[in-house]
C-alpha cells in the first residue's frame, strides 16, 4: 500500500467537503426542529414583525434588535411565511459562508494534517454551532468576522489586490458589528491594527513629511471612510441602548475569570466530565497563547515571516487589542466584562491561535514536528469526541428552558381541538420568560382562541388559578396552580422539565358523567363507552369514569381493559375503594389470592366500607377451607369472623348473613370472646 495514502486522504478536499456537509445538515435540521426561544421571539415580535421603516430606523430600542439580522429576518418572512426555518434562514446561509471562510483560512496552515485539524477545531464547538440554528445575530456576525479575517490574510498574499482585500475585510467587519454589537471590539481592534500597520508602512516608504502623508492617505483613506460610516450608523444606536441600560449582560470580576472562564464553561456545554475540564482548558489556552507569542518573537528576531506565521502574528495582535479594548471599556465606562455569548468571537480566535502556533513550531524546527502533530491531533480528537457527546437535536445551551415550548403548543392545540372548543377562547398562563415564545406560536399559527399575556403577578395567589384554563412552567408553577386541586398535569416535558397544567372542568365533567352513568344503567353500553372515553380525553384524572368504563369492559368480556381502567382509577384516586374491590375479585377469579389480599389490606387503611370487610372476610374464609391444618384454619376463621362482624355492625345485610352463617357452622365461634 502507498505510504502516502493516509496523508492524501487527510489532505483531500472531499473529506473537508464531507465534514462541511454534515455540519450544515446538523445546523439545518436543528433550525427546523428546535423550538423558537425567548430571545428569538422577542427579536421577531418586537422588531422583525414591524414595518420596514421601524426596522431600519431602530425606532424600538432593545438589545434583541440585532440590526442586520433583523432586516434579513424581515426580508425572509416577507418572501415566505414566518416560521422557525424561514426566520433562521439568514444564519443558516451564514453557516455556509463560515464553513467556506474557515476552510480557506485552515488551508493556510500549509502542513496537511493541520488543515483538517484547524478546520475541525474551528467548526466543532457545540456552543458556536448553536447560533447558526437560531434567528439571532451571533451566527451572522461570526461568519462575517471570519470573512473579514480571510480577506485580511488574502491581502498579505496578494500585493496587487492588497487594498481591495483590505476594504473587503473592514466592510465585512463593520457588517459583523451591525449583525451584533458584540463584534464592535473585533472591529475596533481591526481598525487600530490596520491604522498602525498603514502608518508604519507609510513611514518606512516615505522620504519626508509630505511623502508620508500622501502615502498614509493612499493607504488609509478607505479606513477613514469606513470609520465615518460606522460612526454615522452606530452612534445613535449605541446612545439609545446606553440610555436604556441595555448592556446589562456581563461579569464584574475580570477578563480571565469572566470572559475566558465563561467561554470555556459554555464550550463544555454542560457535560459532566470526570476531570476538571475548565482548569485543563484554561491551562491549555494560556500555554498556547504564550507559545504563540514565543513563536512570533522567534520569527521576528529571525526576520523570517512565512505566511502561516504572519497569520499567527495578526490573530495574536487582534486578540490582544480586543482584550485591551474590553478591559479599557470596563475601566473607563464601567461596562461589564464579556461573558458566554457576548464574548463568542474569542472562541474562533483562540482556535486559530492554537492551529497556527503548532504550525509555526514546525516552521522553526522539524525536531518539533512529531510533538506538534501529536498535541494538535490529540486536541482535535478530544474536540470531535466532545462534539458527539454534546450534540443534540432537542435544545440549545443558553435557552434549554425553551426546548419544549413548540411541543407544548402542539399538545395544547391537539387538546383544544379534541375538546371541541373551536369557538371558545381559553386563557393561558405562563411566566414572562415563556410568554414571548408562546406569543410567537400564537401569532404565526393563528391561534386566535388562545388568550395569552395575562400574568400571575397582577393577581393574588388565590385568584390566579381561577382566571386560567392552562398553565405552563417549571415546578413552582405546578405548586402554585395545584394547591387548590383545581388543576392536573396534562404533560410533563423531559428536556426542559416543564409542565403543562390543565384546569379540571368539574361542572362539565360531572354532567357528562351522570349522562354516561345513566346510559350504562339502561344497558346502552356502546353509547356509554363513547361518552366515558370522551370524558377521559379531556379529563384523564376522572377516576369514576375509569371505574365505570372498567365495569362495562368486564360485562363485555374484555378483562384486560377492565383491569387497566380499574388500575387507572386507583392511580387517579388512590382512595377509590370500589376499584380495589373489583381488582381483588378479579385476582381471586384468576387464582391469585395473594394479590387480592394485598389490594384489600391496602384499601382497608383508608376505607371502612362494609364491602371491604366482606372481601377480607371472604379471603380468610376461603383460605381456612383450603387449609388442611385445623389450627391454621381456626386462625383464618377467626380473622374472617372479625371482618364479617365489622361489616354486620355497619348494618350491611351481606355481612350479617355471612356472620350468621359462621355462627351456624361454628367456624371460629368457640374462640369468640362473646
Amino acid at each position: 500500500m502507498n505510504s502516502d495514502f493516509p496523508m492524501k486522504i487527510l489532505n483531500s478536499r472531499h473529506l473537508l467537503l464531507l465534514f462541511a456537509a454534515v455540519l450544515l445538515g446538523y445546523s439545518s435540521f436543528r433550525a427546523v426542529s428546535l423550538s423558537f426561544t425567548h430571545d428569538e421571539s422577542l427579536s421577531y415580535l418586537a422588531h422583525a414583525a414591524s414595518d420596514l421603516i421601524e426596522v431600519l430606523s431602530f425606532k424600538k430600542v432593545d438589545a434583541n434588535h440585532h440590526y442586520l439580522n433583523t432586516i434579513l429576518m424581515y426580508a425572509a418572512w416577507q418572501v415566505f411565511s414566518p416560521d422557525e426555518l424561514v426566520l433562521r434562514l439568514p444564519n443558516l446561509i451564514a453557516h455556509c459562508f463560515y464553513l467556506f471562510f474557515t476552510y480557506g483560512i485552515s488551508r493556510k496552515t500549509i502542513h496537511f494534517p493541520f488543515v483538517v485539524c484547524s478546520f475541525l477545531i474551528l467548526n466543532l464547538n457545540p456552543f458556536v454551532l448553536d447560533f447558526f440554528s437560531l434567528a439571532r445575530g451571533y451566527g451572522l456576525g461570526l461568519s462575517l468576522m471570519m470573512g473579514s479575517l480571510y480577506y485580511l490574510f488574502e491581502a498579505n498574499e496578494s500585493p496587487q489586490k492588497e487594498k481591495t482585500y483590505q476594504i473587503a475585510s473592514v466592510v465585512l467587519a463593520l457588517l459583523s458589528v451591525l449583525s451584533n454589537l458584540i463584534f464592535l471590539n473585533f472591529y475596533c481592534a481591526l481598525i487600530v491594527f490596520l491604522l498602525l500597520t498603514g502608518t508604519l508602512d507609510s513611514f518606512y516608504e516615505s522620504n519626508g513629511l509630505r511623502s508620508f502623508w500622501l502615502r498614509f492617505i493612499d493607504r488609509c483613506l478607505y479606513l477613514m471612510i469606513n470609520i465615518l460610516i460606522a460612526a454615522f450608523i452606530l452612534t445613535p444606536i449605541l446612545k439609545k441602548l446606553l440610555a436604556k441600560g441595555a448592556f446589562y449582560h456581563g461579569g464584574e470580576t475580570g477578563f480571565w475569570h469572566d470572559t475566558v472562564g465563561s467561554l470555556i464553561r459554555v464550550s463544555i456545554y454542560g457535560q459532566d466530565y470526570p476531570f476538571n475540564a475548565v482548569f485543563f482548558l484554561q491551562l491549555f489556552i494560556a500555554a498556547v497563547v504564550l507559545g504563540g507569542l514565543l513563536v512570533s518573537a522567534i520569527f521576528f528576531y529571525q526576520k523570517k515571516w512565512p505566511e502561516q506565521n504572519w497569520i499567527l502574528f495578526v490573530v495574536l495582535a487582534l486578540t490582544g487589542l480586543s482584550v485591551m479594548s474590553t478591559i479599557a471599556q470596563h475601566c473607563l465606562f464601567q461596562t461589564k466584562f464579556l461573558v458566554d455569548r457576548t464574548g463568542i468571537f474569542f472562541i474562533p480566535m483562540f482556535a486559530l491561535i492554537a492551529s497556527f502556533t503548532f504550525s509555526g513550531v514546525i516552521s522553526i524546527s522539524q525536531r518539533f514536528r512529531n510533538f506538534s502533530y501529536t498535541v494538535l491531533i490529540f486536541f482535535t480528537l478530544m474536540t470531535i469526541l466532545h462534539f458527539f457527546n454534546a450534540s443534540n437535536f432537542t435544545h440549545v445551551l443558553l435557552w434549554k428552558n425553551d426546548a419544549d415550548t413548540k411541543a407544548m403548543m402542539s399538545v395544547l392545540v391537539d387538546d383544544y381541538q379534541k375538546s371541541g372548543g373551536e369557538n371558545a377562547p381559553i386563557k393561558f398562563y405562563a411566566t414572562e420568560y415563556y410568554q414571548p415564545a408562546i406569543d410567537f406560536y400564537r401569532q404565526t399559527l393563528q391561534l386566535d382562541w388562545l388568550k395569552s399575556g395575562l400574568h400571575l403577578a397582577k393577581l393574588s395567589e388565590r385568584e390566579a388559578p381561577v382566571h386560567f384554563d392552562y398553565a405552563y412552567g417549571a415546578s413552582n408553577t405546578k405548586k402554585r396552580f395545584m394547591e387548590n386541586d383545581n388543576f392536573f398535569v396534562k404533560q410533563n416535558f423531559a428536556v426542559s422539565q416543564n409542565l403543562l397544567l390543565r384546569k379540571k372542568n368539574t361542572a362539565q365533567v360531572i354532567a357528562l358523567y351522570e349522562n354516561a352513568h345513566l346510559m350504562m344503567q339502561k344497558g346502552e353500553l356502546s353509547q356509554a363507552v363513547n361518552q366515558y372515553q370522551g370524558i377521559l380525553k379531556n379529563a384523564p384524572e376522572h377516576a369514576p369514569s375509569h371505574h365505570d368504563l372498567a365495569l362495562i369492559y368486564e360485562k363485555l368480556g374484555n378483562v384486560q381493559k377492565a383491569e387497566l381502567h380499574w388500575k387507572l382509577a386507583i392511580e387517579r384516586d388512590y382512595t377509590y375503594a370500589s376499584a380495589y374491590l373489583h381488582l381483588a375479585s378479579l385476582a381471586l377469579s384468576q387464582k391469585n389470592p395473594e394479590t387480592a389480599f394485598t389490594l384489600l389490606k391496602n384499601v382497608s387503611r383508608f376505607s371502612e366500607s362494609p364491602a371491604v370487610y366482606n372481601g377480607l372476610g371472604d379471603l380468610y374464609y376461603y383460605s381456612a377451607n383450603a387449609l388442611s391444618s385445623p389450627n391454621a384454619a381456626r386462625k383464618d376463621f377467626l380473622e374472617a369472623l372479625k371482618f364479617y362482624r365489622k361489616s354486620a355492625e355497619a348494618g350491611n345485610g351481606e355481612g350479617q348473613q355471612k356472620l350468621a352463617r359462621m355462627y351456624e357452622l361454628g367456624y371460629g365461634v368457640e374462640n369468640d370472646d362473646e
